[in-house]
């Protein structure tokens, strides 16, 4: 389910302006697609057996029928049946930032590093620097009572302001976040839902250069 090998990176004397794609990119763009896809599928089907484990439709007992990802601690979840149901809860948020991660360098790898001129594309350049942002809260994750505990990490000034992806009516206002717990309703409502249109447009958007 997760994403095979690195994703390409490209020659390092490649330079587009404006976060721009080049035209011999279009192998890399449809790795980042596939990428992408692939993140929607692992976060989906986190949020599934992490609801089915919560419900107790999945019990300690039925480990070996089911899919865990290899970072899930392999213990004997018969004796710690708190720990089990625990590690449930932080499951989805764990593959997301394992997912995110590898997206976000990929798809910054396409442009040097650079976002769109704001000028042009407002809607584009937000994303990208919502992209950024969430990307610097999973530096350095930790774990407490089995929970992963992520904070913001906005530190730049650049990115404490308020960013709004019109499109898909998606709004962080980043100005007043940064030490504060990581959490994806400040998307707006639950998070998830919104971080999954997040997603497929700055997936279209790579299609769309194809």
């Amino acid at each position: 389910m997760y994403v095979k090998d690195r994703l390409c990176r490209l020659c390092k004397n490649e330079k587009p302006k404006y976060g721009g794609i080049l035209p011999e990119q279009h192998d890399n763009i449809e790795t980042i697609i596939t990428a992408f896809t692939m993140a929607e599928d692992a976060i989906l089907y986190s949020l599934t057996l992490s609801s089915l484990i919560i419900n107790r439709h999945v019990k300690s007992q039925d480990f070996q029928k089911v899919e865990f990802p290899k970072f899930f601690r392999k213990i004997n979840w018969d004796q710690h049946p708190k720990s089990f149901s625990a590690q449930a809860e932080s499951f989805p948020m764990a593959v997301f930032a394992f997912e995110f991660v590898k997206c976000s360098e990929g798809y910054f790898d396409l442009s040097g590093g650079k976002t769109v001129d704001p000028n042009e594309n407002s809607d584009l350049y937000s994303a990208q620097m919502i992209l950024r942002i969430i990307r610097n809260c999973f530096g350095h994750p930790m774990v407490k009572d089995n929970q992963l505990r992520i904070k913001w990490n906005i530190k730049r000034k650049e990115y404490k302001k308020r960013f709004k992806v019109k499109k898909i009516g998606l709004v962080l206002d980043a100005r007043k976040l940064d030490g504060k717990e990581f959490k994806l309703k400040e998307l707006g409502g639950n998070g998830w839902e919104k971080l999954f249109k997040f997603l497929n447009y700055l997936k279209e958007d790579l299609r769309s250069k194809l």
